[in-house]
């Protein structure tokens, strides 16, 4: 067996995505993997805060990659985003196309308050400003315009959906802010989105692969280790959704429905399910005298 050409290191040893991409790596018998603060590495699974881009492209003969761009987090990271476009002199009309939004600090932060008027120029010159103020004033002019008072609050760092929080009352956004532990965006709720036909349909960009599809592109089926990953994600992700609502039942999980999340998660696909698949994948108890349009 010829020896690993490469090397990789991992800076978040508690990402179970990392772990998993680890052993794939290192089963490959090309890579290696070095404690986290080896500097001679070919490949760097970061942390998303304070990765150290300073000590790439330092070392003689190596070209070093890492999994996240500089700057990302102002991308991925919803203040952040807010804060650029609301500061950037290059995105100045951004109120043509992007949700009236504002950023929320808790209280127990401590965090200055910029004014109701002119409010940006305290954004503009304060790494961290809370937006509270100008949000309530303009809440206020709304509702007395009858422009619509529906706004929602993020999480800066929460993703699909989690923690979210709607509303027509503006205390109780501010409340909510103050009552969690991190930085929040409050934005107007697009009372009127823009939907697809037919069907009214909103629409969300979410990358995903079928597990049908990952094992045609591998040609194999999965390894072990990676059948128990896909079903014990499976389970997490089966019992969050019932969690949310216990009749959500009606569904068929087979190899085309079952998505592969960039995140490691699973989800599950609730339409497009073929006759092939509800043969194939319905208990057997279930087929007889079913009508499969109404499985």
């Amino acid at each position: 067996m010829s020896s690993p050409i490469y090397t990789f290191v991992t800076r978040d040893d508690n990402s179970t995505v990392y772990a998993e991409v680890s052993k794939l790596l290192l089963s490959t018998g090309q890579w290696k993997k070095l404690k986290r603060d080896n500097p001679r590495f070919n490949l760097m699974l970061g942390e998303r805060n304070r990765l150290p881009y300073g000590r790439l492209g330092h070392e003689p003969g190596l070209v070093q990659l890492v999994n996240y761009y500089r700057g990302a987090d102002k991308l991925c990271r919803k203040a952040s985003l807010v804060k650029l476009i609301k500061t950037s002199p290059e995105l100045s009309d951004s109120s043509n196309w992007f949700p009236e939004s504002y950023i929320i600090y808790p209280t127990n932060l401590n965090t200055p308050v910029a004014p109701a008027k002119n409010g940006i120029n305290h954004l503009k010159s304060n790494p961290k400003t809370d937006e509270r103020e100008v949000f309530l004033s303009s809440y206020h002019s709304k509702k007395e315009s009858g422009d619509g008072v529906v706004w929602i609050a993020k999480s800066s760092a929460g993703a699909k959906g989690e923690g979210m929080f709607i509303s027509h009352d503006a205390a109780q956004l501010v409340e909510h802010t103050d009552n969690q532990g991190q930085v929040h965006v409050i934005q107007k709720y697009l009372e009127k989105p823009l939907l697809l036909e037919p069907g009214h349909r909103k629409f969300d960009i979410r990358m995903h692969v079928s597990l049908a599809e990952a094992l045609e592109v591998r040609g194999g089926p999965l390894q072990e280790e990676e059948v128990w990953a896909v079903l014990s994600q499976s389970a997490e992700s089966l019992q969050e959704l019932l969690h949310k609502d216990h009749r959500a039942t009606g569904f068929i999980i087979s190899s085309w429905s079952l998505l592969l999340m960039p995140s490691g998660n699973i989800s599950f696909a609730d339409e497009d399910v073929t006759q092939q698949d509800l043969r194939a994948f319905t208990a057997p108890e279930l087929l007889e005298g079913a009508s499969f349009p109404s499985v």
